[in-house]
């Protein structure tokens, strides 16, 4: 029979990954010791229940699902629900303190769960410069005003994940506000004024708004010096307005620096109407010239390293670079938003995500900010379109149709085809067939007429003479299965091009971290003269601004293309190699040559992003032994 200590140890386990035994003895408030001999009693009453590793304690989920009803009192509950909920508690009452032992009548949890949730959050706020004490039974969070308003944004935006826009998140937890009323204002005052805020721009508004509202009303005022260097008269006119509107509306006083909080607000989201007066020739007279610039060695060094080309299109280039001026005014001021859609594009989309990543790079080394995820993945948006295109045409088929002319029935039935097609094929059109003509450039031949006296190397449809759905259909089937086939044999042979057996590290001992991983599959890419020697540093900087994890694999690189050789080196671990505030089990280090981009890295884990969110994929992945195991895998 296990008392109640030790059984709030397996509950504290049970929401854990792996806990050191300093860490499981200070939130059970007992000894080192004593946590040594409560997992021995455990385990003699659940053999391997609890199993440990070289970082500590960790819970044998398999064999707990299968006994959870000895323990009635550990509730299978997300541990992110209570965490969430207990950072509401902290930051929109009037001390920013909770009783531990009250919070857990709440939630129907024991207090040591609740402490355990509070290390967590004691962890999180480190990266907001905020700390968490303890007094007996009471928890405070304390630091910057600021801070704790972006570290509730933060929490609530990522509750919302991509619900955010029905409201349902920031209601219930300021459910004083009526949120469709304060929409309300904010939509009428804007337009006013002429101005134009984007559907992220907005809710981020409505959220930094709640907040603030949520805020003033427990005397947390802030107490910071404003940036007010780019707000103008107008944006202090439109932030009167609406405080004195949301004053009225909610009974709340604003003070003076809460208002100029909001000017800036405006100043760094609203777009001005005369946006569509704006174009590529006047824009430089829109921006000072340090961020014209910047976008312009942007536009330059996409061009150069990965072969888009933002000039393409003129209206987006003009929205890209009003958005880099934006971009500098709000991380100046230091005000931050989120991006409801980071995840989607980070690792659904990981090669126009890279790009992004590679101008937040060029943004932070000409000015002092610091450029976010979220922003990272609002600047891959502009990127997203040009980037796509030049993908969909670079895998469009080579057809050629062979129709006999009669009355001009072919040009007629041509076009009509080739109008259907568009998206995926380029193609032209012949009366008939010669035999000197070169074949190799076609991927297919579509004719109406038989062509058994040719002995062609490549598919061929017969197709009738007459336009039918039919034969619509069996062509977009033959075009998907050969653009397939092609993909296919792209990868392999991009696969090929860049592997060697020698660059395969299957269970290396002694690698507990990514330091150690990289040295490992650095090291032989520099002796043969693959990368520079501070190709290390180029890959950890890219993981500073924003890491390379998709599920239990990394894909670390750099972010110049500037390798003397592209290669792929694959390591592969049954034990987790830390990295970063993660932990992996694959790695895939890609290095690329300036030309080769989009056809290695862009390419290869394009179709590998969504292949790593598949259970099935990950277990034949982990279970590679060689590098023609990883082509098969892939093909």
């Amino acid at each position: 029979m296990l008392n109640k200590t030790q059984v709030d140890l397996i509950e504290l386990l049970n929401d854990q990954k792996v806990s050191s035994s300093n860490y499981l003895a200070d939130c059970l408030q007992v000894s080192k010791r004593s946590i040594i001999s409560y997992v021995k009693k455990i385990n003699e009453t659940y053999p391997t229940l609890i199993l440990s590793s070289n970082k500590g304690y960790y819970i044998n989920n398999e064999l707990l699902s299968q006994i959870i009803d000895d323990f009635p009192t550990i509730v299978s509950a997300e541990p992110s629900e209570r965490i969430s909920y207990i950072i509401l508690q902290l930051l929109t009452g009037t001390r920013d303190s909770i009783n531990i032992t009250n919070i857990g009548y709440e939630l129907y949890y024991s207090e040591t769960t609740i402490r355990s949730d509070l290390y967590k959050i004691k962890e999180m706020v480190e990266a907001y410069e905020l700390t968490i004490s303890f007094n007996y039974n009471t928890a405070t969070i304390s630091g910057p005003e600021q801070k704790k308003r972006e570290f509730l944004f933060s929490t609530l935006f990522n509750d919302a994940d991509q619900n955010v826009y029905n409201l349902e998140t920031i209601q219930a937890a300021f459910p004083g506000y009526d949120f469709n009323k304060i929409q309300t204002i904010l939509s009428e005052i804007i337009a006013k004024y002429h101005y134009t805020m984007s559907d992220y721009a907005f809710l981020n508004t409505l959220y930094h708004i709640g907040i603030a509202m949520n805020r003033i009303s427990h005397n947390h005022i802030l107490d910071r010096e404003l940036y007010l260097k780019f707000v103008r008269n107008h944006n202090f006119t439109i932030a009167r307005e609406i405080c004195a509107k949301l004053s009225k509306a909610f009974q709340i006083s604003f003070p003076e620096i809460e208002i100029m909080q909001i000017a800036l607000l405006m100043a760094a989201i609203v777009v001005n109407n005369d946006r569509s007066e704006i174009t590529i020739d006047n824009l430089k007279e829109n921006l000072w010239a340090g961020c014209y610039n910047l976008v312009i060695q942007v536009a330059d060094n996409m061009k150069h390293f990965y072969n888009i080309d933002l000039y393409d299109d003129a209206d987006n280039f003009v929205n890209f670079a009003l958005h880099i001026r934006s971009l500098i005014h709000r991380l100046t001021a230091t005000i931050s938003i989120k991006n409801p859609y980071l995840k989607d594009i980070k690792y659904r989309h990981p090669a126009i995500y890279d790009c992004a990543v590679y101008i937040a790079n060029t943004i932070q080394y000409n000015y002092p900010i610091i450029v976010s995820e979220d922003e990272i993945a609002y600047l891959a948006l502009y990127i997203g379109s040009i980037f796509e295109n030049k993908k969909s045409h670079n895998s469009k088929l080579k057809v050629l149709f062979v129709l006999p002319n009669y009355y001009n029935i072919n040009q007629d039935l041509y076009q009509f085809y080739s109008d259907q097609f568009d998206k995926y094929i380029t193609s032209n059109c012949i009366s008939h067939l010669d035999s000197e003509l070169d074949l190799e450039p076609y991927d297919l031949i579509i004719s109406t007429s038989k062509l058994n006296h040719y002995d062609l190397k490549i598919p061929f449809l017969l197709i009738s003479p007459i336009k039918s759905d039919q034969d619509r259909k069996i062509i977009y089937r033959t075009i998907d299965d050969i653009r397939k086939e092609k993909h296919k044999s792209k990868l392999k042979n991009n696969c090929i091009h860049l592997m060697k057996d020698e660059y395969f590290y299957l269970d290396p001992a002694g690698i507990p971290d990514r330091d150690a991983a990289l040295d490992l599959m650095i090291q032989p890419l520099i002796k043969d003269g693959s990368v520079s020697d501070d190709f290390k540093q180029q890959v950890l900087k890219r993981e500073q601004l924003s890491d390379t994890v998709i599920g239990i694999a990394a894909v670390p690189h750099s972010m110049n293309s500037n390798a003397a050789a592209s290669s792929l080196s694959i390591l592969i671990s049954q034990a987790p190699i830390a990295w970063g505030n993660n932990s992996v089990k694959v790695i895939l280090l890609f290095a690329s040559a300036a030309d080769e981009y989009l056809s290695t890295y862009g390419d290869i884990i394009s179709f590998l992003s969504e292949k790593l969110q598949e259970k099935a994929f990950i277990r034949k992945l982990t279970h590679c032994r060689c590098c023609q195991d990883f082509v098969d895998l892939l093909i």
